[in-house]
This record gives C-alpha cells, sequence and structure tokens, in this order.
C-alpha cells in the first residue's frame, strides 16, 4: 500500500486508509515518504518479510545509490510522529478536514467540482496539458500554488492541479483560492474559443 499522502494526514490516530480500511498491520508491503506530512526528506518501505527486505537491500536501485537520511532529517521524522500520535495531531487533523471541506465547498460554489473524496490533495481536472501550464503560471502570478500535473503521470488530456491544504488555512484562504481558479479558468476557456475561431 502506498501511503505518501495519507499517513499521519489521515485515518484515526493518523492511521492512513490503513486505519480507514482496518488492515494496520496486515498489509505485505508499506511504502511512503518522509516529504508530506513528515517534513523531511526520504521515503521508506517497510515490510514484515526478512526475504522482502534482503531483496530490497540487495536490488532495489534507489536504495542502493541514494544515502541515508541525516540525524537531522531523522529527528525531524521522528518529532512529526510524536506530533501525529499526539492530542495536537488529532487537532490538527480536524483543522485539515475544515480546510479540505472548505475549499471544495468554495470550488463548488463557482461550478469547480473536484475528483475524488476529501483529502488533503484537492485535485481539479484543467484537460489540455497547453491550457494546464498556462493557467499554473498565471495562477503562480496570482499567489496560488497549484501543482500542474500532466501526462504521464494522468491521462493525456487530463491534466490537473493538485490543490494542497494544511491545517493552518483559513476560510479566507480557501474564497481567495478558488475564486483565482475559477477566474483562472474562465480566462483559459476564453483563449481556447478565440484560438478555435481563428
Amino acid at each position: 500500500m502506498d501511503v505518501a499522502h495519507d499517513l499521519g494526514a489521515t485515518g484515526p490516530g493518523g492511521t492512513g486508509q490503513m486505519g480507514v480500511q482496518g488492515v494496520l498491520g496486515k498489509m505485505d508491503l508499506v511504502m511512503g515518504s518522509f516529504s508530506k506530512t513528515f517534513v523531511s526528506n526520504g521515503g521508506y518501505l517497510a515490510s514484515h518479510s526478512p526475504a522482502v527486505k534482503q531483496y530490497v537491500k540487495h536490488f532495489a536501485g534507489s536504495h542502493t545509490f541514494s544515502n541515508g537520511l541525516s540525524p537531522a532529517q531523522a529527528a525531524a521524522v521522528l518529532a512529526a510522529v510524536e506530533i501525529v500520535r499526539s492530542p495536537e495531531g488529532e487537532k490538527l487533523r480536524g483543522e485539515l478536514f475544515q480546510a479540505i471541506g472548505c475549499l471544495r465547498d468554495e470550488l463548488g460554489k463557482r461550478g469547480i467540482h473536484p475528483l475524488g473524496d476529501p483529502s488533503p490533495i484537492v485535485p481539479v481536472i484543467i484537460g489540455d496539458e497547453r491550457l494546464a501550464r498556462v493557467a499554473h503560471k498565471l495562477l503562480y502570478e496570482r499567489n496560488v500554488a497549484a501543482n500542474c500535473v500532466e501526462f504521464p503521470i494522468v491521462e493525456s488530456g487530463l491534466a490537473r492541479f493538485r490543490l494542497q491544504v494544511m491545517a493552518k488555512h483559513q476560510p479566507e484562504h480557501a474564497r481567495f483560492a478558488a475564486q483565482a481558479v475559477a477566474d483562472t479558468l474562465a480566462e483559459m476557456e476564453a483563449a481556447a474559443r478565440t484560438l478555435h475561431q481563428a
């Protein structure tokens, strides 16, 4: 199971989808990243199987050609784990999902319907890769960070923004971001119509 985006940020006690689905401790392989919830670098592959661990140790190129975490990076991960497991972590997850709901609601009011279930990543389909790149630049200039994801990460013609929500985002941030996205997409649609008419 890939838990890069959900472990620590979602699920009961921060256990992510493993906790939600009741499979915590039952997965053969769990892989994730320290660069999201755990505010560091690197990642991990966890398994109960000594054979899998040895195989990865000897044959995984990313393991063979990378370095271990520095003590400072490891300390950051451990501190983040302590917060995730604490009452503060529970409070932050609650605030995070309020902020997520607020952004999704504000986008919906403007006719923009994010994909999937509520999560810290709010995906908005743009479509054409060229328009998505221009829209990405315009949003950046409007102080909205909207990661542009396109082929080969997603299917060709289904480029999208991944809006990332933090626990400290407030309703005014959601309104500002949603309006900027709506305005930018309206500009892109007008530009596309002009190109087709030319």
